[in-house]
């Protein structure tokens, strides 16, 4: 399915659409993830890109598991962490966070191609966006693999955002203008509902001391 389907259709869920009223809404939440984490399939993507998109799709699993066997106590994702506390290891605690991680270098690779029409290859944009995201909470021995890895993608910008309305190849035809104009709309709309709830959580983890006890190069910035 083409990701612009994901923000346009009715029943499909972008970050625009998460109820934040009382909460993130931990369903709504993990059916935008899972929408968003849908785009590399749309990438020929290198095996560091192979590497976070399985990660991401893990971390969900973790989040999805633990609302699912407690879904009266987890019914947004404060309170799915709130009730996770007396749980040795914390899975669905750490795997937020890390979700949240990964989900902000995506949204960020994205924006920088948002914001950088003239830019021709994808790379530029992931490579930026890594280094300004997940390289601060990655091992020394870890940063230069995945900063060579941002680097080898050779999708064109133009190649990426006519998949993402069409659907990933062999599928291919001819995008129309307003299709283009749509889909970076929508795109806009959801990546600044991501925004959102990303700060949102980040404060809540900081204040709570949720992101405590992992193993992890640095937490969220205090």
């Amino acid at each position: 399915m083409a990701y612009f389907k994901t923000l346009t259709e009715p029943g499909k869920r972008s970050f625009a659409d998460v109820d934040t009223t009382d909460g993130v809404d931990t369903l709504q939440f993990i059916e935008a993830a899972e929408g968003l984490v849908g785009i590399f399939g749309f990438m020929n993507k290198s095996m560091i890109l192979s590497q976070v998109q399985d990660d991401l799709n893990g971390n969900i699993t973790k989040v999805r598991t633990r609302y699912e066997a407690n879904e009266s106590t987890s019914k947004t994702l404060e309170k799915l962490v709130e009730n996770e506390k007396a749980v040795k290891g914390r899975p669905a605690t750490e795997g937020l966070m890390w979700l949240l991680y990964g989900l902000s270098f995506t949204a960020q690779a994205l924006k920088n191609a948002q914001e950088n029409k003239t830019e021709k290859f994808l790379s530029v944009s992931f490579a930026k966006s890594y280094k300004e995201t997940l390289r601060p909470h990655h091992r020394m021995v870890t940063r230069p693999l995945f900063t060579a890895g941002m680097n080898s993608l050779s999708l064109t910008r133009d190649e990426f955002y006519d998949s993402l309305v069409v659907g990933p190849p062999p599928a291919k035809r001819t995008v129309t203008d307003e299709e283009r104009k749509t889909l970076e709309e929508q795109l806009d709309k959801s990546l600044a509902g991501l925004s959102s709830i990303y700060t949102r959580l980040e404060s809540f983890y900081i204040t709570g001391r949720h992101d405590k006890g992992f193993s992890v190069t640095n937490g969220f910035k205090e």
